[in-house]
């Protein structure tokens, strides 16, 4: 995650969450939470990699940016080769940025 002065929109700091799938199905049916918490004064980009293992390349990206408060809502989002789609789930029930 990249954060972004909401004024001026100079980066004022970054932050990384790694997770790790234990098992892939051909449809996973479940989603991403994200929230941009009480954040009013930033704006925040979400960079998303997707790869099978540590060491091996990335196949699918995402950018996702959230400028406020979000809806309560589920979206659709495809990757930057348009080949995988993912579920994200924005929602305003926290008060830290996050993605769950």
């Amino acid at each position: 995650m990249e954060f972004f002065d909401k004024v001026n929109g100079s980066k004022i700091g970054e932050s990384m969450q790694i997770y790790h799938l234990s098992s892939v199905d051909q449809k996973c049916k479940d989603t991403l939470h994200i929230s941009h918490g009480n954040n009013s004064d930033i704006d925040i980009m979400f960079s998303i990699s997707l790869s099978v293992g540590q060491t091996t390349p990335t196949f699918s990206l995402y950018k996702i940016f959230s400028y406020g408060e979000q809806e309560d809502n589920i979206y659709e989002v495809s990757d930057k080769y348009n080949i995988v789609h993912l579920f994200i789930h924005t929602t305003n029930n926290s008060n830290d940025v996050n993605v769950i």
